[in-house]
């Protein structure tokens, strides 16, 4: 393990984890939500140490990218072109956990899967709250309830619990 993150190989190309996560805050960055970004990771982390989340980065890594998916997500954008963007940083969070960067692609490995899908629901339960308060709140009870093995849906979706490190 390295600075937090799991060295591993991906399939595109021998990537690590480490130098994947560096790729997504570049592409956080150019599309404008790197705050969203630097929120979800905050946020998951003080929680996780708050809550005494014990399990190998699972539950962070799930809240991390509910949090992502919900705050970068149009419902949480005020303007048009913001709301333009978050719409786009969604398709690219979605096409960053699939090999070689492509949206239509397959998932790099099963955590990805989880990455994606944890990022949908997040979008999809932001739109259930005005503010992004609540949301957040409602993204870190959802993450207690999935640990106690209690089924949340939004939308038709319900988050899933990471692999961890």
């Amino acid at each position: 393990q390295t600075g937090g993150f799991v060295k591993k190989k991906f399939a595109n190309g021998g990537e690590t984890r480490q130098e994947f996560e560096k790729k997504r805050r570049g592409v956080a960055e150019i599309l404008g939500v790197d705050d969203e970004a630097i929120r979800a990771a905050e946020l998951s982390r003080s929680t996780s140490s708050e809550m005494k989340f014990d399990d190998n980065d699972a539950s962070e890594d799930t809240l991390r990218h509910i949090l992502l998916g919900g705050l970068i997500s149009p419902a949480n954008q005020k303007t048009l072109i913001d709301k333009g963007l978050g719409f786009i940083a969604g398709i690219g969070a979605d096409a960053l956990e699939k090999e070689n960067m492509n949206p239509f692609g397959k998932f790099i490995d099963r955590e990805s899967e989880i990455d994606a899908n944890n990022n949908r629901f997040g979008a999809a339960l932001r739109k259930q709250y005005k503010t992004q308060e609540e949301f957040e709140k409602a993204a870190i009870d959802a993450v207690i309830s999935l640990r106690k093995g209690k089924t949340v849906e939004v939308d038709g979706l319900t988050p899933l619990l990471s692999q961890g490190n």
